[in-house]
């Protein structure tokens, strides 16, 4: 059977032929894409993933507690880090990252991975606070390869 995988990248688009490609070709998984961080909540609550990519820079999409986090960080994906704040509400649901009510109970940390052009040194010390500093973690570069997003696939179901 094959793995369920979700992967949140709002520049999915423009790099799904690139990365992709290998994932399809593999046949051993189902992707599934959300291009903004409201579309990865609607996912995570809908449906369970065996592996679940995230890139931290996310645009907000149309679910206004996003839009006003967005807003609140200058409009920019840079500061705002999306993605790193839907890591906090799933794995530090406290009262300071409340921003889910409630986080789905198949949720944990070994189904994750990250995809993202920051480097992980600029978020070691949050990934240490949320338990993640040994997920699976790649640099996007100009040079990354077509295989990148299969390879952290891979790594991430080494785990499951």
């Amino acid at each position: 059977m094959r793995k369920k995988v979700l992967w949140i990248e709002d520049g999915a688009l423009f790099e799904a032929q690139h990365l992709t490609g290998p994932v399809f070709n593999s046949r051993k998984y189902d992707l599934d894409i959300a291009l903004t961080i409201s579309d990865a909540e609607r996912e995570l609550f809908n449906n369970e993933y065996d592996i679940i990519i995230v890139d931290i820079r996310m645009d907000p999409g149309d679910m206004p507690k996003w839009i006003k986090l967005y807003q609140n960080a200058g409009r920019d994906k840079l500061h705002a880090r999306l993605g790193l704040m839907l890591l906090y509400a799933l794995f530090k649901n406290d009262e300071e990252n409340n921003i889910l009510k409630v986080v789905p109970k198949w949720i944990e940390t070994k189904r994750f991975g990250i995809l993202t052009v920051e480097n992980y040194k600029e978020l070691e010390d949050n990934l240490k606070e949320l338990g993640l500093e040994s997920i699976p973690f790649k640099q996007k570069s100009a040079r990354l390869k077509a295989t990148a997003l299969l390879e952290i696939i891979e790594e991430v179901e080494k785990e499951i």
